[in-house]
């Protein structure tokens, strides 16, 4: 009778989509791409935004290029995106700790006291600034195969499970065909490139890091854990089965991804509400197109800065021919006044590619919204912010229409599975990627001393000591007590606590000559002078001598100090002159 019994959870599993893991079509990770269970790929890639100010007129060009690259790719079936955007003011204290630790590092070896600073910024700069990220993830199915490349690839696979023993839930790296990969690596360059063609930043995201990141937006309180996933070539684990001889060698094997991904249970608290982890969740599908497809920023511009959301947009190809039957069936029904719409939309698109050449794409797109666990009056006001917020760009319709709650939340999860709960629209190419979110302001910098904020919020590093520009010209400009002076002597402590304090080869230290008629460097000098009286106090006090290390680049504060002063003297002779 075990036959039975695991055929009955199988159907549970599969049909009545109850366990979390049921969600996750992540098999194993082969190459440089994520396998699922079916044999189909995925890469997950990091959009780091572009480092340009574009207009509107900017960014319907920009989209316009990138649908003439990957128009190609989506005429068919087998090939889909996925735009996925997150925001989570909870995790802004989290990247911001993280992103100060290098310059608090640097401080602590050249000997500047300079806690209450730090202190000051993990206190203050949360309530202003927000974490966000962007991801792009690139699906290759076993559709965009030729029927040759069908038979070799189930060829292969076929060979790999003569040769194996019987696997059961653990990982199959023998999915891993090089017709797919093959097929899959070349649409993950034609997508780069045109990004690149594009000046849009990016970076690739290595499977080990994709699985990782994918976790952490699902479950937003296991950032920064350390955590990563047991993936074939590394160290077994073996495991004992709670009972009699196992059928299969999982035990001895890599144990299942999804359930590695997949750690916390999920509750149904109400009809549109479940419970995850640490947080109560709730989310919306798409049921209505925009009326007037807008640039992704108005609808972050629309949110509210401490409201946490994520958003997940499913372009698959092949609409031209999935929707034929529809359309057929419209056009016969097209006298009842419920179907006459939904005909006159559907040749809205026929006409609008015989004109334009566009191509015709599948787009799900899906919103969920969260708050702590039990306080679901936070939760329900922060959904129907999103939903109104969500209305204003362009006239989009979304609302709770999954019957399972649970379904519906992982339909706006990362890079998990190609599927959604939304009802698909047909719509084209060009205007689905002018909304998509690869146009937000990057910053040429990953990691710098001096954090920055976008208008709208986003945390935005600067490394004044980078060595990618040769020389540096910074100039203020503004009414009176307007803050010119704040933030230069916020750039000049970041060039102090910046890698050019380290003493390394490819960092040179700059001149910082002023010509201000006010004085707003001579309160760096006094500052970075009391900080490194503070902490030689501190030393004597402790009985400790300074490392060689401290002694070999505590003199770069002071020849910065006093490079301004003398610097500082020169201008105020010319001023007087």
């Amino acid at each position: 009778m075990r036959w039975l019994s695991r055929m009955l959870a199988q159907f549970q599993i599969q049909m009545l989509k109850q366990p979390v893991t049921s969600f996750c079509d992540i098999n194993t990770a082969g190459g440089e791409c994520l396998l699922t269970h079916t044999g189909d790929t995925a890469t997950i890639i990091r959009i780091l935004g572009v480092r340009r100010t574009l207009t509107e007129a900017d960014i319907n060009r920009t989209a316009d290029s990138l649908r003439l690259e990957l128009s190609g790719a989506f005429e068919q079936p087998g090939h889909a995106m996925q735009f996925w955007f997150g925001v989570d003011p909870g995790l802004s204290g989290t990247e911001i700790r993280r992103t100060l630790q290098s310059p608090r590092g640097t401080a602590e070896d050249l000997g500047l006291d300079l806690t209450d600073i730090f202190a000051e910024r993990e206190r203050r700069l949360p309530s202003m600034m927000r974490w966000e990220a962007a991801f792009l993830v690139l699906w290759t199915r076993r559709g965009a195969l030729s029927k040759m490349e069908k038979g070799i690839s189930d060829q292969q696979i076929k060979a790999a499970e003569k040769a194996l023993p019987l696997m059961g839930d653990a990982q199959q790296p023998f999915l891993a065909t090089d017709v797919v990969e093959g097929r899959h690596l070349a649409f993950t360059d034609r997508v780069l490139g045109a990004l690149r063609n594009q000046q849009i930043s990016y970076e690739q995201i290595s499977p080990r890091d994709a699985i990782r990141i994918a976790r952490e937006a699902m479950l937003p309180e296991t950032t920064s854990t350390g955590w990563t996933p047991n993936l074939p070539g590394d160290p077994l684990m073996p495991r004992l089965p709670d009972e009699g001889q196992p059928d299969t060698a999982e035990g001895a094997l890599w144990p299942s991804l999804p359930e590695q991904i997949c750690t916390e249970g999920a509750t149904e608290i109400s009809a549109s509400t479940v419970r995850l982890g640490a947080h109560d969740w709730s989310s919306l599908d798409m049921w209505l197109g925009p009326e007037r497809p807008m640039a992704f920023a108005h609808l972050v511009h629309a949110m509210a800065l401490e409201h946490p959301w994520r958003a997940s947009f499913l372009i698959e190809g092949g609409a031209g021919t999935t929707y034929a039957m529809k359309a057929a069936a419209a056009r016969l029904l097209s006298f009842l006044p419920a179907n006459r719409a939904t005909w006159q939309g559907i040749q809205a698109n026929a006409d609008l590619r015989n004109a334009s050449q566009d191509v015709l794409i599948r787009l799900r797109a899906s919103f969920a919204t969260w708050a702590p666990v039990g306080d679901l009056g936070t939760l329900q006001r922060r959904k129907v912010v999103l939903e109104h917020r969500v209305q204003t760009w362009g006239n989009l319709r979304v609302k709770f229409g999954a019957g399972d709650p649970l379904a519906g939340l992982m339909s706006s999860t990362l890079g998990i599975a190609a599927a959604s709960t939304a009802k698909p629209a047909q719509a084209p190419l060009g205007d689905i990627l002018r909304m998509m979110p690869w146009a937000r302001p990057g910053s040429p910098w990953t990691d710098g001393p001096v954090l920055f904020r976008s208008p709208d919020g986003r945390i935005w590093p600067y490394d004044p000591s980078s060595p990618t520009r040769i020389k540096v010209t910074d100039i203020y400009t503004g009414p009176s007590r307007r803050g010119k002076s704040v933030l230069a002597n916020t750039n000049l402590l970041g060039f102090i606590l910046s890698n050019a304090a380290q003493g390394a080869a490819d960092h040179a230290c700059r001149s910082s000559p002023s010509t201000s008629a006010a004085q707003p460097r001579a309160s760096s000098c006094c500052c970075a002078r009391r900080c490194l009286s503070t902490a030689g106090t501190k030393r004597s006090t402790s009985n400790c001598s300074p490392s060689p290390h401290m002694r070999r680049t505590s003199w770069i504060p002071r020849l910065a100090a006093v490079a301004l002063c003398r610097s500082k003297r020169r201008s105020n002779s010319h001023s007087s002159a």
